[in-house]
């Protein structure tokens, strides 16, 4: 897969044992333009899966520029993550759970 990908999966490798985490549980936020949405897609799944712990794809609506682009998007998007593993929201009102969630994440940097 790309560069990109694969530093991030070392990143987030270091993180986890920095903090001495077991269960890696991975949540991914795509807020992309459709022209890189499919690669960044399969490339979140190929290189930065945790296999030990839950994974999330969550993808803003609207999801493409039109519906023909919409169904391409979404058709990619089953490809590479289960339905129940993603998540697709309108991102405004999706603005307060992302943040909340970052905060139990993350919580030293709120």
């Amino acid at each position: 897969m790309t560069p990109p990908f694969e530093n991030l999966e070392s990143h987030l490798r270091d993180i986890e044992f920095w903090l001495q985490i077991k269960e890696r549980n991975r949540i991914f936020l795509l807020a992309l333009p459709p022209s890189v949405s499919s690669l960044s897609q399969e490339g979140s799944k190929k290189c930065n899966y945790s296999e030990d712990g839950t994974n999330r794809i969550i993808v803003e609506k609207p999801f493409g520029k039109d519906l023909e682009s919409s169904r391409e998007l979404l058709g990619s998007l089953k490809q590479y993550w289960p339905e129940d593993e993603n998540v697709r929201l309108i991102i405004y009102l999706g603005k307060r759970m992302v943040k909340t969630s970052l905060y139990f994440v993350l919580p030293n940097i709120a």
